[in-house]
């Protein structure tokens, strides 16, 4: 019920965005993230970047746009342009990286940027693409990282140039690794597709020119994940991974469920989340007129 004048709002407003914008992070406020999700253990690994990486996203959504929406006028354009611009960076540089959680870590960059936008776009479709995003990149990564832990345990290295062959010792092993690729990619009925399609077409209808930067992600993200499963899985036989246990099994078989099961339902989770986000864009709209 508190109305903030607009300088009030920039004020409050800015000091939301610069704590979530490092959680997120945005470009450039995503220095700590690389080497955080390097050095990590692999199970703290996935809890920051399953779960509390959406806690910067979910905060934007929650707290960012009814607290200060007063101020979404002046701060739009530069998260938007630096989410876009985290968007073309994090791809950039994942397919520079030969340590595979470095490269997830970049990934990672790149997906949530994405995200970030879409949020700031303030239409039902960026809003909605950007929660069923945030839980499909949980799902995703978390995968990526389970791969990489099992390569890891298996052969003692993660660095690319150290593997290659290991589908010919684990054939089920690839068929998962395939499968979160695919997810990953955006692959249509995979669970990746629909929020980035509602993301790209709200970016679309916020500004064509940033669609078409945000849209490069999809070329991009094929690049460096397929590199990822080319170099580990296929070519000349360095090592081998070892059999699946029977939790594992299970952890990779609830995961393929959830790719499967959004790609081809998503509006299973977006009949969830609906009347929040049309609450959402009613705060919104009574401070700014822009959403009806």
């Amino acid at each position: 019920a508190v109305e903030l004048s607009h300088s009030e709002s920039i004020w409050v407003g800015g000091g939301i965005l610069l704590a979530f914008l490092v959680k997120i992070p945005v470009l450039p406020f995503h220095s700590w993230q690389a080497d955080t999700y390097t050095h990590s253990p692999v199970a703290g690994t996935m809890l920051l970047s399953g779960i509390m990486l959406k806690m910067g996203l979910y905060g934007l959504l929650r707290w960012y746009l009814p607290l200060a929406p007063e101020s979404i006028e002046f701060f739009q354009p530069w998260v938007i342009g630096l989410s876009v611009a985290g968007v073309i960076y994090g791809a950039l540089i994942a397919m520079r990286q030969k340590d595979m959680k470095r490269l997830v870590a970049f990934s990672s960059l790149s997906h949530v940027g994405l995200i970030a936008a879409g949020i700031m776009t303030l239409t039902i479709e960026g809003l909605e693409g950007s929660v069923l995003q945030m839980f499909v990149h949980g799902i995703n990564v978390v995968g990526l990282f389970l791969v990489i832990e099992m390569i890891e345990r298996s052969t003692g290295t993660r660095v690319l140039g150290e593997l290659g062959g290991l589908a010919k010792s684990n054939r089920l092993f690839m068929i998962f690794f395939m499968l979160i690729a695919l997810g990953t990619v955006a692959v249509p009925f995979t669970n990746g597709f629909p929020g980035e399609l509602l993301l790209l077409n709200s970016m679309y209808a916020f500004r064509p020119s940033f669609a078409l930067l945000s849209g490069l992600t999809i070329i991009f993200c094929a690049v460096y994940i397929f590199r990822m499963v080319q170099f580990s899985m296929f070519g000349e036989g360095k090592a081998d991974v070892a059999n699946l246990k029977w939790n594992e099994i299970l952890a990779f078989g609830i995961i393929a469920a959830f790719i499967l099961g959004l790609g081809f339902m998503p509006q299973m989770l977006l009949d969830i989340v609906h009347n929040s986000i049309v609450q959402i864009g009613q705060w919104v709209s009574e401070a700014r007129g822009v959403m009806s």
